[in-house]
């Protein structure tokens, strides 16, 4: 059954990038468009304000049916707090698109970096795209673990990514040793020895689990002593999706945001997708790890 892409959009390039990237998702998915624009509540209490805007969208939408005769794409104009709107919002779609420049999501113009916020708020997954947004060279769906909860939803996210795109899937989960002064260097030698191996098992559980559940998906799996941004970004670099869990509500509820995906969005180099835990089934036990509290997580 066919889902509604949400496309948050304005009039920079970042925006418009973002709504060919859905445009083209959309394809092959056969999913619905829906691309929303939101004013303020100063802004719509201006008529020229509030009519520039509607026309801003049905030349946005005339454009994506253009290109793509066979697509339904609608349009929504909200009022209100720009955050609060789109969250809302996505409680009807099933994806959340927005745009970014490629000199990072804070600096970028399309939303302003309290839009990070959306990562840890919106209850669908959210697809952030970066510019430019073409996929020329581009290949393989990579996947950050984290050792904390690496959920089989987010996996299976990626496994229906790997088999929408004909691409492969990369496991990745970067790893950092603590300062611990004064350890002498055979007891770091030691500790990085356990670190590796936890890192390893995290994969190696997570590689079966795909193999299972998607025996045409082929995997492989990269354990980086790197910090887990720096990694996940330079294993990314040419992949056409990279796929992250969002860390599960605390007893207060509400979203989070960990800081290895804080640290990617900020750094952002190719479409990146945040997925959330709301409906995730609990980890089976081959992805919980137990000693595992002083692994640098997602």
């Amino acid at each position: 059954m066919s889902g509604i892409i949400l496309v948050g959009i304005n009039d920079t390039a970042p925006s418009i990038a973002a709504a060919n990237w859905a445009l083209e998702r959309a394809r092959s998915t056969l999913d619905r468009i829906v691309i929303v624009h939101v004013l303020n509540d100063v802004d719509a209490a201006n008529s020229v304000a509030r009519d520039h805007a509607l026309a801003f969208l049905a030349k946005q939408a005339i454009s994506l049916r253009i290109s793509a005769p066979e697509t339904q794409v609608t349009t929504e104009l909200l009022i209100g707090n720009p955050l609060e709107e789109l969250t809302t919002a996505a409680s009807a779609a099933t994806l959340l698109v927005i745009g970014t420049h490629k000199t990072g999501f804070v600096q970028g113009r399309v939303f302003g970096s309290k839009y990070i916020q959306l990562a840890a708020t919106t209850p669908i997954p959210l697809a952030v795209i970066p510019m430019p947004a073409n996929r020329g060279g581009r290949a393989g769906v990579v996947v950050g673990l984290s050792d904390s909860r690496s959920t089989a939803v987010t996996l299976d996210f990626a496994i229906k990514e790997a088999r929408r795109t004909l691409s492969s899937i990369t496991l990745v989960h970067s790893w950092t040793l603590p300062n611990m002064p004064g350890e002498v260097f055979r007891d770091g030698g030691r500790r990085e020895f356990e670190y590796s191996l936890i890192a390893e098992k995290l994969l190696d559980h997570a590689k079966t689990h795909i193999h299972t559940v998607a025996p045409d998906v082929p995997v492989r799996t990269r354990s980086l002593r790197r910090p887990p941004a720096e990694g996940l970004l330079d294993a990314a670099g040419t992949a056409l999706l990279l796929v992250l869990g969002r860390t599960a509500p605390g007893p207060a509820g509400g979203g989070v945001l960990g800081a290895t995906v804080h640290d990617v969005l900020v750094n952002l180099t190719t479409a990146t997708m945040i997925v959330p835990p709301e409906n995730d089934r609990p980890g089976t036990p081959e992805f919980q790890l137990a000693d595992t509290e002083h692994v640098a997580i997602a």
